[in-house]
């Protein structure tokens, strides 16, 4: 008889319950996202994509616990965040999740390593402590010789390689990505995917990516269509 090697069930990080967002404007009422249901594991590269004005944006603000949805429910790592209060969210998102956007949002008049520095000054590390492990990542991603430099000194490329370093500072259990190669020229985009890959694969983090473009599909494990504010599709990529 066949031995069946069972199925390793992954801790779930991230959940939407029947999350709803709506907008008002004057007396008219904008809904941007319709009962949406999704469950993201931890572990898991996923893509979220979307035309402009489908909800993408919504949905990340959602994930990213940015914002609160107007009815459901966003559970991170298990906790109910309708549940907690600002300060109990803002630690909770600051520990968890690593932000990385499409135009770096780098303070310009910081060098790489002070910015990579920022967020862990809100979790309370020594001076010490914080320029150590900034250098630590910068080099990791390939910037320790541009550790001084300050954002008008580096390439788009190397900004967003600044970007991730920042993002890694705390280190969160879950990345998401808003558009991180959109504002790149090609090279600079296909190797700031190789870093996403080498963080998911060889680091195993929760890495979530928010896009438009379907050429990032080969970069996932699973793509989550939206349009129109509902999900359209929810389904494994087939690796060639």
């Amino acid at each position: 008889m066949k031995t069946l090697t069972p199925r390793i069930k992954r801790k779930t990080v991230l959940e939407l319950e029947h999350a709803s967002k709506c907008y008002f404007l004057g007396e008219t009422t904008c809904s941007a996202l319709d009962n949406i249901n999704l469950k993201i594991s931890a572990g898991e590269a996923i893509l979220i994509i979307g035309p402009s004005g489908s909800g993408k944006s919504t949905m990340l603000h959602l994930l990213g616990c940015l914002d609160k949805p107007s009815k459901g429910k966003v559970f991170l790592d298990g906790a109910d965040i309708m549940e907690m209060s600002e300060e109990e969210l803002t630690r909770a998102r600051g520990k968890k999740i690593g932000f990385i956007f499409q135009f770096f949002f780098l303070i310009p008049t910081l060098n790489a390593v002070e910015n990579v520095e920022l967020p862990m000054i809100f979790d309370g590390a020594t001076a010490e402590e914080r320029r150590e492990r900034a250098i630590n990542l910068l080099k990791k991603v390939g910037l320790g010789e541009r550790l001084w430099h300050v954002p008008s000194q580096l390439s788009g490329g190397q900004r967003q390689r600044v970007a991730i370093a920042r993002a890694l500072a705390n280190d969160p259990l879950i990345i998401l990505a808003d558009e991180p190669t959109g504002n790149l020229d090609s090279k600079s985009g296909a190797e700031i995917l190789k870093l996403f890959e080498e963080l998911h694969k060889k680091e195993g983090r929760t890495i979530i990516i928010v896009t438009h473009d379907p050429g990032l599909l080969k970069h996932t494990q699973r793509v989550v269509e939206i349009k129109d504010g509902k999900i359209e599709s929810n389904k494994q990529v087939v690796k060639k």
